[in-house]
């Protein structure tokens, strides 16, 4: 994934997050919501003024757009896990979300239960 690619993803994983439009992101910039497009797929590079203002609508370090941070303090956020919160961002309800949300949970709370039993 290229540089380009790799922001806007982090740039379109956070806007779907919070709910912003790419026209009402694209407004706040200064831009239509065809370059908000171009920006999320990586075919046109965002610049730096644009980061920095993108950054503080959506309430995050500039950092978070270059892989420095999240806005959950993930360090070992990858192209897996952008791929996962892509797909339950574009899920179609709070309630779907949600209960993947939980599912998840309950997942890791399993195999963390799972690993300690073993190892005692």
């Amino acid at each position: 994934m290229s540089f380009d690619e790799d922001l806007g993803a982090r740039l379109r994983i956070l806007r779907q997050k919070k709910r912003i439009s790419q026209e009402c992101l694209g407004q706040w910039l200064g831009v239509t919501f065809q370059q908000i497009q171009k920006y999320e797929s990586g075919a046109t590079r965002m610049p730096p003024e644009k980061i920095n203002r993108a950054a503080g609508y959506l309430n995050v370090p500039v950092g978070y757009f270059f892989g420095q941070e999240t806005p959950l303090q993930q360090t070992n956020f990858d192209g897996r896990v952008m791929t996962i919160a892509n797909a339950v961002a574009a899920l179609p309800s709070e309630e779907l979300t949600h209960w993947v949300y939980n599912m998840v949970l309950s997942l890791n709370d399993n195999i963390r239960s799972h690993h300690h039993i073993r190892a005692v």
